[in-house]
């Protein structure tokens, strides 16, 4: 059934599907979806997505327009963020299986509610121990395309470090502890940025025999907690980078690339000079993000938080390549999309306090999808 004033970005939808992939290339689709969870709270309403009519938050709404884009951009990975565990369950694989022959992974993040008092980290829990949030991320696959030969569930990046008898690892676990114990980041932050974990799946292309690893993670979004997201990209990096097979990383890092944690995470660890730690292989960007252009856009607020990277070992330089990255909206695009309706609800800021940024009529997500063709 339509809503009536349901629109989609038609024209990137016509963009993507114009372009025919060859044999050898696939398409990888990363997008936060907004979870409901999140898009119906009350900090939702009056701060995050103030500008967003109700009726434009609302999921019976949104998620049709994000279901339509899923399908239409031709996806043959989704590396989804955000995805209510229920909706994932009840509605979102079914869905996707039986519209568009997808396979879906999934992980919840951890329940951990630190308050304000807490003064010190407590012991290293076994996973199953702790409760589950109703939101995670999901990796999705078109199984006449991809074998899963394996699926890695890191529950936690933090607690991986914590439990490791890696000597890397061990120095990456005692950095956070000594964070914590310092006051340089409140104590219950640290406590919450081991909720945080990631999804790998080793696939194997049925065309050309090839495998490859595929990641989706959302790290701690905090704005004091870039430390924080230091030390979980240095864990991540090293969990992934250590495998000898291409790599791609779809992910909202909650940091933009002129950060410390991307820089970190694209290169590695630097010394206090500026000077690399160690040699090796690095994550390259695979979708370029001129100037002008936000993957998250809301009132007051704009940045490049999603990312698609790729891993290259050196004996492995040339399996991968990045065949077309599709160019991401500019901010001022957006916004022209917004207003060009003539929404049946107006946004509920004037348009220069951000009154068509994201979610909006046309926009089901404070984020915007990232799309890019690979040859393998």
């Amino acid at each position: 059934m339509l809503i009536e004033g349901e629109t989609i970005p038609r024209l990137r939808i016509a963009e993507v599907t114009q372009r025919s992939k060859s044999s050898n290339e696939f398409r990888l689709v990363c997008y936060n979806i907004l979870a409901i969870m999140y898009s119906r709270t009350e900090s939702a309403r009056k701060v995050y997505f103030r500008h967003c009519p109700a009726p434009y938050l609302d999921h019976n709404y949104r998620y049709p327009l994000i279901y339509r884009e899923l399908l239409a951009y031709q996806g043959d990975i989704l590396c989804l963020q955000e995805v209510d565990t229920t909706h994932f369950q009840q509605r979102l694989s079914h869905y996707l299986q039986e519209a568009g022959g997808y396979e879906g992974r999934f992980i919840s993040k951890l329940s951990i509610d630190a308050s304000d008092a807490i003064e010190a980290l407590p012991a290293v829990q076994p996973i199953e121990t702790f409760e589950r949030k109703n939101e995670g991320v999901a990796i999705f696959y078109k199984s006449d395309r991809f074998r899963l030969i394996r699926e890695f569930k890191l529950d936690s990046l933090i607690m991986y470090a914590e439990a490791s008898e890696d000597p890397y690892f061990k120095q990456l676990a005692a950095q956070y502890h000594q964070l914590a114990e310092s006051k340089e980041v409140a104590m219950y932050l640290c406590m919450r940025a081991r909720a945080h974990g990631a999804l790998v799946c080793l696939f194997e292309c049925s065309r050309t025999g090839c495998r490859f690893l595929c990641a989706n993670a959302h790290l701690y979004f905090h704005p004091s907690a870039t430390s924080l997201r230091n030390i979980q990209c240095l864990i991540l990096r090293k969990c992934l980078l250590n495998k000898p097979l291409p790599i791609i990383l779809a992910a909202d890092l909650n940091t933009s690339p002129d950060s410390q944690p991307y820089k970190t995470l694209v290169a590695g660890p630097v010394n206090e000079d500026g000077s690399q730690q160690e040699p090796g292989p690095i994550f390259k960007a695979a979708i370029p993000l001129p100037e002008g252009v936000f993957t998250n856009i809301v009132p007051g607020f704009k940045s490049n938080l999603d990312a698609v990277l790729y891993g290259l070992t050196s004996d492995r330089a040339e399996t991968l390549k990045v065949a077309h990255a599709f160019s991401v909206p500019t901010e001022s695009e957006v916004l022209d999309e917004g207003r060009s309706v003539n929404p049946k609800h107006p946004p509920l800021l004037p348009e220069e306090e951000g009154g068509f940024t994201l979610p909006n009529s046309q926009f089901p997500s404070d984020h915007l999808p990232l799309i890019v063709d690979f040859a393998i």
